[in-house]
């Protein structure tokens, strides 16, 4: 059985997330600084009139944190929860994989946080499950900061 993943990489990490997952790809906007909110959350912006978190994967991944720039991309993605735009540096497009050719992470090293792993003969594509981007007590943190935070009008 195969699945579709939109594939992009953030510093040269290839990362990928299932096709179901995804609402669109955009260039990166500007965005606001929410302050107390979890240090993997950049931000939030306005889409369609919905705020929208920003997240760092480079937080996520322990990689150096950078500004945002014009030439990145967001990954909006849909959880159960609510929206997330996922800062990329650049997108590769959809991969279609089978789930056999798929390595559990915890085979390879205990800490690596993704789903799933494929090995693309140049390297490795980590296969995340978006609703694990927040974890519990960021999503907590998130949610009481929103709720102090003035709401769109």
């Amino acid at each position: 059985m195969t699945s579709n993943y939109l594939c992009f990489s953030v510093d040269q990490i290839q990362i990928g997330i299932p096709l179901n997952f995804i609402d669109r790809v955009i260039s990166a906007v500007a965005i606001n600084y929410l302050p107390n909110s979890p240090q993997i959350v950049h931000g939030l912006f306005d889409y369609y009139g919905q705020f929208v978190p920003v997240i760092s994967l480079r937080y996520r991944l322990n990689l150096r944190e950078m500004a945002i720039t014009p030439d990145q991309i967001f990954v909006i993605v849909d959880t159960s929860v609510r929206k997330l735009a996922l800062v990329a540096d650049s997108v590769e497009g959809v991969k279609s994989l089978l789930k056999s050719d798929l390595i559990d992470p915890q085979n390879l090293n205990k800490g690596i946080e993704a789903t799933s792993v494929y090995s693309t003969g140049n390297g490795i594509l980590l296969i995340y499950d978006a609703e694990t981007f927040l974890s519990g007590e960021d999503e907590i943190l998130f949610e009481n900061v929103m709720n102090l935070s003035p709401k769109a009008e």
